[in-house]
């Protein structure tokens, strides 16, 4: 048997699979499953009763107010009365005014149930960004463990073919040795990628709920609209992050609960209308009904300082969200720019590497057939193998960059979640951004 028709090309013997998972299908399913997903969604719909609540402060309060029970009366007369007594009020107070107080509490459960509505974008971000991560490196490493097992079938091959021919008394002893020891590396490599794989299948279940493999998983197929250059790129990112929308809607708070806070240097204005039904009240027997129309005035003058120190702690509040956001940016930045440096060379150097790769698998046919008929060393040969099967992993990698870069952009410009559901803005009442179009 011919040593290059042995080596030329080793095929690896696998099932058809029937993928039975698409990307877009796990993404919708950890949607509806992750624990720390669904927190967020709670936390959001907690805020939002707040957000009720202080929409009601405008209405007024009605309160029925009774009593009953045992009276002793002393008059200046000497003369003591005492006996049960019985009294029902009903009681309606509407706030006039207060400082403005209602309406800041509204501002800031609007600024509150924004921020939270922007979390849970947030959240759902994370937590697509990291299923993508894992379904992206479960299918590179099952492709670099095909390589891998193709490698050692090669390495065998070649070992088997060249000790043949030296125990025959036609090879070299260095040759055999040198063989023998690119096999056992491939053997080596193959264990390491079989554990490498292994720890993607966790990675994945983890995220998923559920143990599935690589076989399973069909290949994403990306249709978003990317913007073309780094500046929309950057533009978007710092117009639609779910992050900085976060930390936004936290400075809209802090300025709402220090425009809230001067509340306690005006006064408070009520209407209070009462009715009181009273029997045997007073040590007086018989049956008393009593109504008022009032205007209640209360005006603080002295709280121990409390009320301007407050309004200076929301002051420095608000200054140190304003330094939040200015950090977030910064991250945001440098994520962005990575992200972009990581998909524009990649896609430029998938290019180069399927070119190596098809030279490398041309070099290596050539160096067969010299190696067939004495015109090349094994050492020659052995070096062209381990350049081919570099070759295709150097692409598998990169590919895999690739695919991930695409997704990672998107989380950076705020769309990652609305790519794979439409109607999330709708569903939480937020502004989203289209992954469609370079527009906002």
């Amino acid at each position: 048997m011919r040593l290059s028709k042995i080596v030329s090309v080793v095929l690896v013997g696998l099932p058809i699979a029937a993928f039975s998972l698409t990307l877009e299908e796990g993404v919708q399913s950890i949607l509806s499953s992750n624990p720390t997903f669904k927190e967020s969604v709670e936390t959001y719909r907690g805020v939002l009763k707040e957000y009720n609540i202080a929409e009601n402060g405008y209405f007024p309060t009605l309160d029925l107010v009774g009593s009953y029970g045992y009276e002793k009366v002393k008059t200046s007369t000497g003369i003591d009365n005492d006996g049960l007594m019985d009294e029902t009020s009903l009681v309606l107070n509407q706030n006039l005014f207060n400082g403005f107080a209602t309406e800041n509490t509204i501002h800031q459960q609007k600024s509150r149930l924004d921020a939270a509505a922007f979390g849970v974008a947030e959240r759902a971000d994370r937590t697509i960004l990291s299923f993508v991560n894992a379904y992206i490196m479960l299918l590179k490493h099952k492709d670099l463990l095909v390589l891998a097992q193709e490698n050692v079938k090669t390495h065998e091959a070649i070992y088997k073919q060249i000790k043949e021919r030296s125990d025959a008394g036609f090879g070299r002893l260095s040759e055999t040795q040198q063989a023998g020891s690119r096999y056992t590396l491939a053997q080596s490599n193959l264990i390491a990628q079989e554990n490498n794989y292994r720890d993607a299948i966790s990675t994945f279940e983890k995220l998923y709920g559920k143990r599935v493999e690589a076989d399973e998983l069909a290949k994403p197929i990306f249709n978003a609209t990317v913007p073309a250059n780094f500046d929309l790129i950057k533009e978007k990112s710092f117009t639609c992050n779910p992050s900085i929308k976060v930390q936004q809607s936290n400075i809209r708070l802090a300025d709402a609960l220090h425009e809230g806070s001067k509340a306690a240097f005006y006064p408070k204005v009520d209407l209070e209308l009462a009715g009181t039904v009273e029997h045997d009240t007073d040590g007086i027997d018989g049956r008393d009904e009593t109504y008022s129309a009032l205007l209640k005035f209360r005006y603080n003058l002295y709280n121990k300082g409390a009320d301007l120190l407050n309004k200076e702690k929301y002051a420095v509040l608000m200054l140190k969200e304003k330094e939040t956001l200015a950090n977030l940016q910064r991250g945001l930045m440098e994520s962005v720019t990575f992200s972009w440096e990581s998909y524009s060379s990649t896609q430029k150097r998938i290019a180069l590497l399927k070119e190596h790769r098809d030279f490398s698998q041309q070099t290596l046919n050539s160096y067969q057939q010299e190696f067939a008929i004495g015109k090349r060393d094994l050492i020659n040969m052995l070096d062209a193998e381990g350049e081919y099967y570099s070759a295709r992993q150097a692409l598998v990698e990169a590919e895999a960059t690739f695919a991930y870069a695409q997704y990672r952009l998107l989380d950076n410009m705020g769309v990652l979640t609305e790519y794979f559901y439409d109607d999330f803005g709708k569903t939480y009442h937020v502004p989203v951004c289209s992954h469609k179009s370079t527009s906002f």
